[in-house]
Parts: structure tokens; sequence; C-alpha cells
């Protein structure tokens, strides 16, 4: 009996370990990995062209903030001990009055730093779409100029005035266009990465990866815009061929 049962309670608890990792997922071990450092700066980057124009202010009214706040309590102080206890109504209105143009103070100081946080916070976003955009055009190009055997012209991360984004979008549509009349998909592309590896792919695989790259990054740009309180454009596929008829 007590072997049995000694089996009955190793079968338990082994089945109670795999019903555990069962439900540990990747999602989990993703989260639990330590603080990226590297898209903190990465970040901070996108703050250097308004450190001089906004953060001196922003921290010019994070400093009035709290001497404001520490300046409450010590008025408060000086009414009990100076103006309310001797029954000084002149020295108390005073004191009153003080407390009230601190307060102001402190709303204009408080209201100033949200803005202007809010502002480089815009801005950044509107930087980060920008470069999100220039990217995805770059790398169409670079693409379709391997396949057709041209030079590049464009770095995979160059950035691009907006005016010329939507003329390289043109280009890379007609040329990926020409591709698909003019080419066998199976053929095979010789091809070296920005990082200098080589590797080789067929056309189909290529073309089939722009398209991807660029739903990736749609995506985090509709994101931006969301966390922005905008609406994305609708990007799908089958509501574009809707509005094409």
């Amino acid at each position: 009996m007590s072997t049995n049962s000694a089996q009955t309670e190793a079968s338990a608890k082994r089945e109670d370990s795999q019903a555990g990792q069962r439900f540990v997922y990747q999602d989990d071990e993703l989260i639990e990995k330590p603080f990226d450092w590297g898209q903190l700066k990465r970040l901070f980057s996108y703050m250097k062209p308004y450190k001089k124009q906004m953060l001196p202010i922003i921290i010019i009214m994070m400093l009035v903030g709290a001497i404001t706040k520490l300046t409450i309590p010590l008025l408060i102080r000086e009414a009990i001990d100076k103006s309310i206890i001797p029954k000084d109504k002149n020295l108390l209105f005073l004191i009153v009055g003080i407390m009230l143009a601190v307060y102001v103070i402190q709303w204009l100081g408080n209201t100033l730093r949200i803005n202007y946080t809010n502002m480089i916070g815009q801005r950044v976003i509107y930087d980060l779409r920008h470069d999100l955009f220039s990217h995805i055009q770059n790398a169409h190009h670079i693409w379709n100029n391997r396949i057709l055997e041209n030079p590049v012209s464009y770095d995979v991360f160059q950035e691009h005035a907006i005016d010329n984004i939507k003329s390289m979008n043109e280009e890379n549509f007609h040329q990926s266009v020409h591709i698909l009349k003019n080419k066998n998909l199976q053929d095979i592309i010789h091809y070296t990465t920005s990082k200098g590896d080589k590797f080789s792919n067929t056309i189909q695989d290529i073309l089939f990866h722009i398209i991807n790259h660029s739903t990736y990054h749609r995506a985090q740009i509709a994101t931006l815009f969301r966390e922005n309180a905008l609406t994305p454009v609708a990007t799908d596929y089958i509501t574009f061929k809707r509005n094409s008829k």
C-alpha cells in the first residue's frame, strides 16, 4: 500500500509540474528580461534637438514647483506662530495673500511644465513616425534595386523630407510593378546586406519580405497615432481593394 501511495504521489507531483510548465509562455519570459537601457538611450537621442529650446524651461518649472510646495508649509507655520496666536490680523492677511500668490505661481509653473513636456513628446513622436516612414521607403528602394541590379541610392536608415518620401513611395511602387511584369519570381538574387553579409533568395521571397516588412512598421506607426489620440489610416489590403473599385 505504501509503495502504491508513494507512486501515486510522485505521479501527481509530476503532473502538477507539467501543468505548470504548460502555462509558461514565451511572453512571460520576455517580461522578465532586464530593462533595455539601449532603447532608453535611443529615445533620448530624439530629445537632443529640443534640449536647448525646451528642457531648460521644464527644469526651471520643476524647480519652481518644488520651491512653492516647500513654501506653503513655512507660510502656514508663520501664520500660526506670528499672526493667529498673537491675533495679528494685518500680518495674517499679508501671509494669506502671499500664499495665494504662491499657489498661482505653482499653478502657472505646473501648467507650463505640462504643456512643454507634451510639446516635446508630440515632436518626438513626429520624428519617430518620420524616421519609420523614411526607413520603409529606403528598404523598399534597396530591395527593388537589388532585384534589378541597379546601384542603391539610399542608406537603410537615411532620413528624407516629407515631400521626398511621397515621391519615393510612388517610384518604389512602379519599380515593384515592373519587377512583377518582367521578372521570373523563381529567379535567385544574390546580394550583400548593409552589414556585409552575402545571401541568396528568390524574387518571390524578397517581394513578400518587402510587403511583410512594411506591414510590421505600419503597425508601429498606427500604434504611435493611437497613443496620441489620432485615428490611423486603414492599411488593410482588403480595404485597399474595396476602395480601388
